[in-house]
C-alpha cells in the first residue's frame, strides 16, 4: 500500500516537471519567473 502511494506521488511529481518544463519553453523569459506552479 505504502509502496503503491510512493510510485504515485512521484509520478505526479514527475509530470508536474514535465509540465513546467513544457510551459517555461513556450513562454517568454521575462514571464517565467512568476510561473513557477502548475496552472491553477
Amino acid at each position: 500500500m505504502k509502496e503503491f502511494q510512493l510510485q504515485k506521488s512521484r509520478k505526479e511529481r514527475a509530470a508536474a516537471t514535465r509540465w513546467r518544463r513544457s510551459y517555461s519553453v513556450s513562454r517568454p523569459a521575462s514571464e517565467q519567473l512568476d510561473t513557477v506552479g502548475p496552472p491553477p
